[in-house]
């Protein structure tokens, strides 16, 4: 019995520790996006400036395209976020 307890908190501490990473990479995400967002702006604005169209979408077809061969992932899961990312 005593040996299940110890196995199960070291699980449980496993499962914390995994989640701390998770929530790392999180934060890291959350403000890799904005400053996406901060750049994808300044183009906006300088293209305004400039007359040139604001969407732009064989753009983004080469950015899901660049992504789907090089992120580990299902491209409908990468479609998905990056669809998100893009409105």
């Amino acid at each position: 019995m005593e040996l299940k307890i110890k196995e199960e908190r070291g699980l449980e501490e496993e499962i914390e520790k995994r989640r701390k990473n998770i929530d790392n990479y999180d934060n890291q995400i959350a403000k890799l996006l904005e400053k996406r967002f901060e750049e994808v702006e300044k183009i906006s604005e300088l293209k305004e400036r400039g007359g040139f169209r604001i969407y732009e979408p064989q753009r983004q077809a080469r950015i899901l395209k660049r992504l789907h061969k090089i992120v580990n992932l299902p491209e409908e899961a990468i479609n998905s976020i990056w669809d998100a990312i893009f409105k």
